[in-house]
């Protein structure tokens, strides 16, 4: 049996196969997402942005990458994709065509 000298080097081979099955199986929703936040950010439109741990925020979406969102509320909040459970415009303004 060979032993593996190099495990970050492998997780992260692991980790960049699953994300790749997961947007392909998911049907782009990545892009989804990025057409979101791009659209409620160029279009300034106010947010309501509920965290898993119930806590809530209104804002502006000033930036947003991979992992974060900056959020202009009462000056800048920098928020973890991964802690935020829902967004939503405050006027039911954002529509999103899906193609």
């Amino acid at each position: 049996m060979k032993i593996i000298r190099k495990p970050k080097v492998l997780l992260l081979f692991i980790l960049a196969i699953c994300m790749a099955t997961a947007a392909s199986a998911s049907g782009g929703s990545l892009d989804l997402q990025a057409k979101y936040l791009n659209k409620a950010r160029t279009e300034h439109v106010r947010l309501s942005i509920s965290m898993i741990n119930g806590e809530r925020f209104e804002g502006y979406i000033k930036s947003f990458d991979t992992e974060s969102v900056l959020v202009e509320s009462n000056g800048d909040i920098l928020l973890f994709k991964n802690a935020i459970s829902s967004l939503r415009s405050l006027d039911a303004s954002l529509k999103l065509k899906v193609d």
